[in-house]
């Protein structure tokens, strides 16, 4: 995903300079504005997966907290409101070595994807 936004965001990019040197000012602005999106769309994905390779709050507040961080992202991401309900306690040991957000959680993990992606 993040591969093809990075190639959409170059062809917008050469497309815009192409407009602007036929003098197509409206159709530069409609590529530049497509680019300012699709940007947005890139810098939200890395963000995800940084924060999937190592969720910060994993370590300093346990797996819990870890899960609220990422349910909030996923709701702050794609407009939905979800509630995170926790039975018993968090007695689980944390893998030492710096793990994906579902090798710490992998029961979660295929929840949290259908999530984000609205479903």
């Amino acid at each position: 995903m993040v591969t093809q936004s990075l190639y959409r965001i170059t062809l917008y990019a050469e497309a815009a300079s192409s407009m602007l040197e036929a003098g197509k000012v409206d159709r530069a602005a409609e590529h530049l504005r497509a680019l300012q999106e699709t940007s947005l769309e890139v810098l939200r994905e890395i963000r995800l997966l940084i924060f999937e390779l190592h969720p910060p709050v994993l370590e300093r507040e346990g797996r819990v907290a870890a899960l609220q961080a990422r349910l909030e992202m996923v709701e702050a991401r794609g407009g939905v409101q979800a509630q995170l309900l926790v039975e018993g306690s968090e007695q689980i040991p944390l893998p030492v070595k710096r793990v994906g957000f579902g090798s710490f959680c992998p029961a979660a993990q295929p929840r949290l994807d259908l999530s984000s992606r609205g479903l």
